[in-house]
C-alpha cells in the first residue's frame, strides 16, 4: 500500500486500538510491516543482473528464492523445530546471494551494466554453479 495511506492506517489503529504501556512495541512490531517481502526483493535483485543471474544463482530462480528464504526464516527462528541444513549447502547459498547481492550494489552505485560479464566470468571461474544448484535443490526441497 502506498506509503502515506499506510502510515495512516497504523496510526488510527494505534491511537484508537493499542493501549498507551503497548504503543511503543506496536510502532516498533509495525515498523516494516509494509515492506515488500523477501521473495520480492530477491527476485528484483536477480532481475536486475538479467541473464547473468543464472550464472550465480542457477537455473531455477524461484528455487534459490525457496532457498534463501528458508535457510533465513530457519536461522532466524530459533524455536526447537527448526531444520538443521549442511553447512557447505549453507555456504553455496550464502556465496550466491554475497555475489548477487555485490553486483547490484556495484549497479547502484554507478557502475556501467555492460562491465558485468567480466565480473560474472571472473566469479564463475571459481565457482561450481552445479554445487550450489544441488544445495538448493536439498535446502528448498526439505519440508517446512
Amino acid at each position: 500500500m502506498p506509503q502515506s495511506s499506510f502510515d495512516k492506517l497504523r496510526r488510527a489503529i494505534r491511537e484508537q486500538m493499542v493501549p498507551p504501556e503497548h504503543q511503543e512495541w506496536f510502532t516498533n512490531v509495525m515498523a516494516h510491516a509494509n515492506d515488500f517481502d523477501l521473495d520480492r526483493r530477491l527476485n528484483d535483485l536477480v532481475a536486475e543482473l538479467g541473464s547473468l543471474a543464472s550464472f550465480l544463482v542457477g537455473g531455477d530462480t524461484a528455487m534459490w528464492v525457496k532457498a534463501v528464504k528458508k535457510a533465513r526464516n530457519n536461522l532466524t527462528h530459533l524455536d526447537d523445530n527448526r531444520q538443521s541444513f549442511d553447512g557447505s549447502d549453507l555456504y553455496w547459498l550464502a556465496d550466491s546471494l554475497f555475489q548477487v547481492t555485490r553486483l547490484c550494489l556495484l549497479m547502484r552505485t554507478g557502475l556501467a551494466a555492460d562491465r558485468l560479464p567480466k565480473i560474472v566470468k571472473h566469479i564463475y571461474g571459481w565457482s561450481d554453479i552445479g554445487k550450489l544448484e544441488r544445495a538448493v535443490e536439498r535446502i528448498a526441497g526439505q519440508p517446512i
